[in-house]
């Protein structure tokens, strides 16, 4: 339960969908993002973060699989259950700390305006893709 709920927020939320945050900011950036080969950089970057979001993803989804087959061991311990989520942990510790890297390194590219209007509009398109 806790491994399908990690899942489903990390693709929604963090996925190289085209509807994910992510994939939203891509789009935005040619709008927001004036100088060229800041743009490019910028878009290199949540590219980056796209693959690194993907990548975790899958990942859990192999988690997921070790779980299920665990459950399905009569004779598995807490222990056997515990071990996969601490890995899994680790997995998203790991992967947080790129993320946040990466935006940092996708903030360098881009002026405080640009910032503010691209994300207020990834916020908008969000809000109406919840109604």
């Amino acid at each position: 339960m806790i491994i399908g709920t990690v899942t489903l927020i990390s693709i929604l939320l963090f996925g190289g969908g085209p509807d994910s945050f992510l994939g939203q900011t891509l789009k935005l950036v040619k709008k927001y993002v004036e100088d060229k080969a800041r743009r490019a950089e910028a878009e290199a970057v949540l590219e980056r973060s796209i693959e690194e979001t993907q990548a975790f993803g899958e990942r859990v989804l192999e988690y997921r699989d070790q779980l299920v087959t665990v459950d399905g061991v009569y004779r598995s311990r807490p222990e056997d259950h515990r071990l996969i989520f601490r890995q899994l942990d680790s997995v998203w510790a790991a992967t947080h700390e790129r993320l946040f890297e990466l935006r940092f390194e996708l903030k360098k590219n881009v002026t405080r305006e640009e910032w503010e209007g691209l994300f207020g509009a990834v916020k908008e398109k969000m809000a109406k893709s919840r109604r």
